[in-house]
């Protein structure tokens, strides 16, 4: 007879063995490098960050400049012909905002890495507005940060070894924020090497 047939079942108005149940609580971490969340003061009461994000964009320009052949004989058999007018550049572009409950958020350091130069700096900032209870001020800042590098990485992969994931202003710097690359996944934005039914192993990412 199946241990959860009607038949099993204590009648109504009376108990049957208690079940054991076990409840595991992990160890919860209140300081140390460990803690992914940086502590908040606690002489600024309300302090909460509601919003805060950061987008990293990489420009690399090859300076190549792409011209149709008017001769009937194209170049070298092709139509369109390809001119390097200059050696390759690279434009970092880092956008960011951030709103913060009860107290104004610090907008991220500019100081550019070594090997890189700072461009242009763009700062806004929006209208002060209140939170639900109509009291608590909301600041958000927001801004635009562009750098140039020095010395570009040679190479079309290498533009990943210039980039990383941002940090937001609450959390500390103990999470790996680098790129990987090793290996590039293959046939993602292209079908190059593709084969009916066939699952493609990691690779190369750009069009060829």
């Amino acid at each position: 007879m199946s241990t959860n047939s009607p038949s099993s079942n204590p009648p109504v108005g009376t108990e049957g063995p208690p079940i054991p149940v076990t409840i595991s609580v992990g160890p919860v971490g209140t300081g140390g490098t460990q803690d992914a969340f940086l502590p908040t003061s606690d002489t600024q009461g309300l302090d909460v960050w509601i919003d805060y994000k950061i987008v990293n964009r990489l420009e690399r320009d090859q300076h190549a400049y792409m011209m149709g052949i008017t001769s009937p004989g194209g170049f070298q058999g092709n139509s369109v012909a390809f001119v390097q007018l200059a050696a390759p550049t690279e434009l970092w572009i880092a956008d960011w905002t951030a709103l913060r409950l009860n107290q104004q958020p610090p907008p991220p350091d500019p100081t550019p890495l070594p090997g890189w130069v700072l461009l242009d700096t763009h700062i806004e900032t929006a209208a002060v507005i209140v939170g639900p209870d109509g009291i608590t001020p909301m600041y958000r800042i927001s801004g635009t940060y562009f750098y140039g590098k020095q010395n570009p990485t040679a190479g079309y992969g290498g533009v990943f070894n210039d980039l990383c994931f941002g940090r937001p202003g609450f959390l500390q710097d103990n999470i790996d924020r680098t790129i990987p690359t090793s290996p590039l996944a293959q046939s993602i934005i292209t079908n190059v090497g593709q084969q009916a039914g066939q699952a493609q192993p990691p690779g190369r990412i750009s069009p060829r």
